[in-house]
């Protein structure tokens, strides 16, 4: 009975100290929310201590604290052309060019300016056919 009531307080005693040294081996992690890390410097002999607050350092100590996230950099050179890519299928044909061109001009007589609907003065193009990707351009000078 003697014998286990003293391999207990082995087992105890190694538990307690393993978790105290492990307490003691973790710095403190920052919170991301904050942005901030801040730490301790000790004056004699360097070493660096992170906390988790402003204010925990002690008297032989320099408080420190830095950014998580620095400011944005300067942009870079340009980097070198990369390698072509695979060729893909071939895709639709474009549209056609110039199909068609037609001109129009002649002298009108007097408009009547009282007119209540519009209407063409003058000659006429017309144009018989087009896809659904041409267009039509007209200009006009009066």
């Amino acid at each position: 009975m003697k014998k286990l009531i003293i391999v207990s307080l082995i087992i105890t005693v190694i538990g307690l100290y393993g978790s105290v040294a492990l307490a003691k081996s973790a710095p403190p992690t920052p919170a991301p929310s904050q942005g901030v890390i801040y730490g301790c410097y000790q004056k004699i002999n360097g070493q660096l201590r992170i906390t988790t607050a402003a204010g925990q350092c002690r008297p032989s100590e320099v408080a420190l604290s830095w950014n998580i996230v620095g400011p944005q950099g300067p942009a870079g050179p340009q980097g070198p052309a990369g390698p072509q890519g695979p060729v893909g299928p071939q895709g639709p044909a474009g549209p056609d060019g110039v199909v068609a061109t037609g001109t129009f001009g002649s002298s009108i007589g007097a408009i009547n300016g009282g007119a209540t609907a519009w209407a063409f003065a003058g000659t006429t193009v017309n144009v018989t056919t087009t896809t659904a990707t041409q267009r039509i351009t007209g200009a006009a000078q009066a």
